[in-house]
């Protein structure tokens, strides 16, 4: 795990925080991240759960992947989940290096809990692969998991 280490004046080095977390679960308002992989997670979650325009002052950040999740016949457009998902890393994170998107729908799996399930296998360097899980169901619900990959 990368950290970024601050030294001062006499020798001593501190951790430094990198960005904030997506966390509110704590009692705290917001939480400091200082793992590098984190940060990349939470960018990579605040990217793709933002709709294009929804942001003051970045009316271009985000991508369309919400809008898309809920269309009829999701087999007929995973490409186009795809395409939603690598074009904006590219543009806005470009550190982020997707290895692998894999999309199940209930038509594909009718076991499934959810209507759409999204797997996105990614890392920031090649040691530290990051599993990101995104899910929706008819309701409406959009439910976000991080794991460790590889």
């Amino acid at each position: 795990m990368a950290y970024v280490l601050v030294t001062d004046n006499v020798g001593n080095q501190t951790l430094q925080p990198l960005g904030v977390g997506l966390n509110f679960q704590n009692t705290e308002l917001f939480q400091s991240v200082i793992n590098v992989n984190e940060q990349a997670t939470n960018n990579l979650k605040n990217l793709l759960l933002t709709k294009i325009g929804e942001r003051v002052g970045q009316p271009t950040f985000g991508c369309d992947l919400l809008y898309i999740l809920f269309e009829p016949n999701i087999n007929d457009i995973k490409d186009d989940i795809k395409t939603f998902i690598t074009t904006p890393v590219a543009y806005w994170l470009p550190y982020i290096n997707i290895i692998d998107i894999v999309i199940n729908t209930a038509q594909d799996n009718p076991n499934l809990q959810h209507d759409v399930e999204i797997k996105i296998v990614f890392s920031i360097d090649e040691t530290n692969i990051q599993i990101l899980n995104i899910a929706t169901d008819s309701t409406g619900t959009i439910t976000t998991t991080t794991e460790n990959g590889i």
